[in-house]
């Protein structure tokens, strides 16, 4: 690839695919057209993206425009340079998306008769790490032979879910696509961990109407869940009050106050709110306080939560939500209506 291509020159986002040599293959469904933007989003994790697409897909989305988002001549046929072998050999992760029916079939099937299917066939031998992302139409997808089909691809490959919309199973979003494909051919740091995220505000309330809240944008939470997801982990965020909202692709549990996060926990853990760091409202004596009554707001001593240390923490998460829900870590992101302890205390499994 020419240096000065842009296809070299996009703004990168991660390292996670660096040095990876991703195999997209591309089929006929009219989803193909959302693969420029799987490509160049895999670009921008450091991948080096081949393209191999049939005929069909061809008639949906232009060559060149391929051949432009990844920066190089795409496969479009087998030549006497065997590709497909060759896929067999160098290809550190092949992607089929989308996967139409059809394609489905000849793969379970041992059809390999276009570029794809034979670099299917032949990275299925290889034991080339595999993800399959069909689309195609609601009716045909829900059929029992196409759902046998997915039930005998995820045998050798990742399968990612299609969004039913508007009567279509289409992709899910190039970020989840590519998010896969970093879990399955990234650095795996943290293959097969378990990891629970909690983060973002909290709304207390002062009585019926009125609340006691905070700024948390829940970016840091987010962002460390979308990480964790991208070197291996299972990932499960509770989040509270956010502007910044997780990948579709993250499992979330949503809490509004923190006496729903208490009851998340299902352990019984003091928590209380939290006012200029070290009081909390007396919410019984606020249930008809007038508005110019704030300045007299009453307040009384909380205890602290984070404890001293992080060891009291420790005590009482990782022995018992730990052992619950099988976590190998824990990133607590304690807030409060008024108070963000934004620095994470990370509670491995004793």
């Amino acid at each position: 690839m020419n240096p000065n291509h842009p296809a070299n020159n996009v703004k990168a986002k991660g390292k996670y695919l660096k040095g990876k040599k991703i195999w997209l293959g591309i089929t006929g469904s009219v989803s193909c057209v959302e693969t420029i933007g799987i490509t160049r989003e895999l670009l921008r994790y450091g991948a080096d993206v081949t393209i191999v697409a049939n005929r069909a897909a061809l008639e949906l989305v232009g060559e060149k425009a391929l051949e432009f988002a990844c920066g190089k001549p795409i496969i479009k046929e087998i030549t006497g340079q065997v590709e497909h072998v060759i896929a067999g050999h160098e290809a550190d992760l092949l992607i089929i998306a989308p996967c139409c029916a059809t394609s489905l079939g000849k793969m379970v099937n041992g059809i390999g008769d276009n570029p794809p299917m034979l670099v299917a066939l032949t990275c299925i031998g290889a034991k080339t790490p595999m993800i399959v992302a069909p689309a195609m139409d609601k009716n045909m997808a829900k059929s029992t032979i196409v759902q046998n089909n997915i039930k005998k691809v995820k045998k050798f490959a990742n399968v990612i879910e299609p969004i039913m919309v508007e009567g279509k199973a289409k992709l899910p979003t190039k970020e989840q696509v590519v998010a896969e494909v970093c879990k399955k051919a990234g650095p795996q740091n943290l293959n097969r961990k378990k990891i629970l995220i909690i983060g973002g505000g909290s709304s207390e309330p002062i009585d019926d109407v009125r609340v006691i809240s905070n700024k948390s944008s829940g970016f840091m939470a987010t962002s460390l869940s979308e990480t964790a997801y991208a070197m291996g982990a299972n990932v499960e965020l509770w989040l509270g009050n956010a502007i910044h909202k997780p990948g579709e692709w993250i499992k979330t549990k949503r809490f509004a106050t923190l006496s729903e996060l208490k009851d998340m926990i299902k352990v019984t853990i003091y928590i209380q709110l939290i006012v200029n760091n070290d009081a909390e409202i007396e919410i019984s004596t606020m249930r008809n306080i007038r508005f110019n009554a704030f300045s007299k707001m009453p307040l009384s001593v909380a205890p602290d939560f984070l404890a001293p240390s992080p060891n009291l923490a420790t005590k009482l998460f990782s022995s018992s939500i730990c052992a619950a829900l099988g976590l190998n870590t824990i990133f607590l992101f304690l807030v409060s209506s008024s108070v963000i302890f934004a620095s994470a205390i990370v509670l491995p499994v004793e």
